[in-house]
């Protein structure tokens, strides 16, 4: 699969949240030859610490796990000012519920993904994302280095205008004489 990785320095992480431990293990294995570290929660609440602790390209997310759901953890990552935007994909063994799919559209999810999830899908979707996240990743590099060059550049002027002023001081100073 063609990966963009624009800054070879940066390395995306994937967040997969999953109460049975063969489908977290499944999905990583799926996952393992994509350009990204792979950490795996066992709950919304194990998420929840992990994204305290790193910045993630994309969360696989089931929806059925006991205490929290997948919901309710979306629903909180959604109040988070720092993950608010972040990818979520639904993982569900439920059969396309109607009434599930507009819950989980209206907490600002990106897709929906069905078990038995198939391996190229996963792969191609979660890709897509990475992809997204380097491209981002990428601008935000750009134009930092576009403000550090624009920054010297406003020095180099002002050493410029001093120099010519000193010039023409200077040069004015040898017409009086």
């Amino acid at each position: 699969m063609n990966e963009l990785n624009l800054d070879a320095n940066i390395k995306a992480n994937i967040l997969i949240v999953d109460d049975q431990e063969n489908n977290l293990i499944a999905m990583r294995q799926t996952l393992d030859s994509l350009n990204a570290t792979i950490f795996l929660a066992h709950s919304g609440m194990e998420a929840l610490q992990l994204l305290t602790e790193h910045e993630f390209a994309i969360i696989l997310l089931d929806i059925q796990m006991p205490g929290m759901d997948g919901f309710e953890t979306a629903q909180l990552i959604r109040k988070n000012k720092r993950t608010e935007n972040l990818p979520i994909v639904f993982v569900t063994a439920i059969n396309r519920e109607r009434v599930k799919e507009v819950k989980g559209f209206n907490i600002g999810e990106v897709d929906f993904l069905f078990k038995p999830v198939d391996p190229y899908i996963l792969q191609s979707k979660v890709q897509i994302f990475l992809d997204l996240y380097y491209q981002k990743n990428y601008q935000k590099h750009v134009k930092q280095e576009l403000s550090n060059v624009r920054t010297e550049l406003e020095k180099t002027q002002k050493k410029m205008q001093h120099l010519q002023i000193g010039l023409d001081d200077h040069n004015g100073s040898n017409y009086d004489k």
